[in-house]
């Protein structure tokens, strides 16, 4: 593999090897249309072009750079600028609302830089009024009439800082991982080792957002391994998810990668209309499936739908992962034998504690130690649920504190705050210790959007906010259970302004929203939600939404 990526072969990536090596095309798409193609020499040319810009900025090697992300042409020339000069980048996702600074993604934003404590933000003009720092650059005033030289390009070593990936939501503190070139080069070289990609053969789309881990190091990982790479924006799947397998029978796709809900977007969208004859997808040989847990319904609902399109039955590939290993830790790339509920890469196993179909997320990424833990530490057997902990070359350096230090992980094991259990070496993922809420893949904490809902009720209301697998929706639904002490003809009103309040603050929507009596809501002696409890009373159907 290392000739295949010669710019990998020190352990870190060198990325004036990389943008030397004759890189491939790239093929940008919206939701309709291949809107166009960039060549691999002008790519390399407009990436030049924009060090040199950043350079005479003052941006140097080592120094962060907080990028307000996007899915465009103007956001991966610059983050592979960025890169190219050593300097370190981290992606934040854009507010909905720039101009509301009481917004929770202005609020988010604001904190990131807090922790982040960049040199320099880079960031499109409308979201440039939400930011405070002393150097904020446009991304279209990156012009330079010269391209940079080579011979400023960075030659970084593999314990350098490669970028800083933020994993959580959250207004208060967001967590900043701290990842090195070696970490990148691991993963992403395991991954390419265990599906065995060929430059001149394989092409990688993607329509994930690209400051989310999966989006980003799959199309990094393309362009390491000299991959034609095809990208089209979140938004642009959303509005049309066929459009999803329609662009990559044009752009003769041969990996690809969504979360469970994407699969289920695209088998629902089949089942209502059909797709067009001329789909072709048996050129398509990697499809990952990435969430935890994921739902068996899905994937095979999703071969069952695909295969009269040409999608053979080991295509999809389950796994798991975390920014904290760079991206994979599990992948399922061994074929299983085939029986009434297994198929392909597919590998189903009754749950131990409800006996319900979990889905295997295969063995531990080349290199890379899994272990099974109880709550006291004491590793457990086969077959038995507990903490899921990871270590090796893939695993973070550590979260980038507040006061600008490290908290690395203990012992070299990363406590991933998810639950499961291992069986003939294969990892199951069951669901989470952790409290956390994940939308399209951002972790939010329950107690930021708790804090909103609470103030859109008014004195005497207390909200509990929390996850719940929807086999149905193939992601986790979004519950809020609301205490309040307005009268009951009140409520619908109430749950209408909760519904659009956390939307316009969050720019996500709540599934349900249930409406209770204050007094319903159960809190501790010290007066804390008791999230688990309630979400169990929803649960075993104690709490019914008003009119449900």
């Amino acid at each position: 593999m290392k000739a295949n990526a010669p710019a990998m072969v020190s352990g870190a990536i060198d990325y004036v090897t990389l943008l030397r090596s004759d890189l491939e095309q790239i093929d940008f798409y919206d939701s309709r249309t291949h809107l166009y193609t960039l060549a691999g020499v002008n790519l390399v040319r407009t990436i030049r072009i924009r060090a040199a810009a950043l350079r005479a900025r003052g941006l140097g090697r080592g120094d962060r750079v907080a990028m307000i992300a996007a899915s465009d042409e103007e956001y991966l020339t610059t983050l592979l600028a960025v890169l190219l000069l050593g300097a370190v980048p981290c992606a934040i996702a854009p507010p909905p609302t720039p101009s509301r600074p009481e917004s929770a993604g202005v609020a988010h934003l604001r904190a990131a830089l807090g922790v982040l404590s960049p040199a320099m933000v880079i960031t499109q003009p409308r979201v440039a009024v939400a930011i405070a720092h002393p150097v904020v650059v446009t991304y279209n005033e990156l012009t330079d009439p010269d391209p940079m030289d080579w011979s400023l390009g960075s030659h970084p070593d593999p314990g350098d800082i490669h970028h800083i990936q933020l994993t959580s939501g959250s207004t208060s503190a967001p967590k900043a991982v701290l990842l090195t070139h070696g970490n990148v080069v691991h993963n992403s070289s395991a991954i390419a080792y265990g599906t065995r990609v060929l430059r001149g053969r394989d092409r990688v789309f993607s329509w994930l957002p690209l400051y989310h881990d999966m989006g980003f190091i799959q199309v990094l990982a393309a362009l390491l391994y000299g991959l034609r790479v095809g990208v089209m924006t979140p938004m642009g799947f959303l509005r049309d998810p066929l459009s999803w397998i329609r662009h990559m029978t044009h752009h003769g796709s041969t990996h690809t990668a969504g979360p469970p809900f994407a699969y289920r977007a695209v088998s629902d969208a089949i089942t209502r209309g059909g797709a067009s004859a001329d789909i072709d997808l048996s050129g398509l040989r990697h499809a990952y499936v990435g969430a935890e847990p994921i739902p068996y319904t899905v994937l095979r609902d999703a071969t069952e739908r695909l295969a009269p399109l040409g999608m053979r039955t080991d295509v999809l590939v389950p796994c798991y992962g975390m920014a904290e290993t760079v991206l994979a830790t599990t992948v399922a790339l061994q074929p299983c034998s085939s029986d009434s509920s297994s198929f392909g890469r597919v590998r189903a196993w009754r749950h131990p504690d409800d006996d319900q179909p979990a889905v295997s997320c295969g063995q531990v990424v080349d290199g890379l130690q899994l272990r099974i833990s109880a709550p006291d530490g004491k590793p457990l057997s086969d077959g038995a649920v507990g903490d899921i902990q990871v270590s090796g070359p893939s695993v973070m350096l550590g979260y980038l504190t507040p006061e600008g230090g490290v908290a690395a992980p203990e012992d070299g094991w990363h406590d991933t705050g998810d639950r499961g259990f291992l069986t003939d070496g294969e990892l199951f993922v069951v669901g989470r210790r952790k409290e956390m809420l994940i939308v399209r893949g951002r972790n939010f904490p329950p107690y930021d959007v708790e804090r909103e809902i609470d103030r859109i009720s008014g004195a005497g209301g207390v909200s509990v906010v929390f996850s719940l697998l929807d086999e149905q929706r193939a992601r986790e639904s979004l519950i809020a259970v609301v205490g309040t002490r307005v009268a009951a003809d009140e409520y619908e009103e109430l749950r209408t302004r909760i519904t659009s309040g956390v939307r316009a603050a969050f720019g996500f929507s709540l599934d349900e929203v249930v409406v209770v009596p204050a007094r319903t809501i159960p809190l501790t002696t010290s007066g804390k939600r008791q999230r688990l409890k309630v979400r169990e009373q929803y649960r075993a159907g104690l709490l019914v939404p008003v009119g449900g």
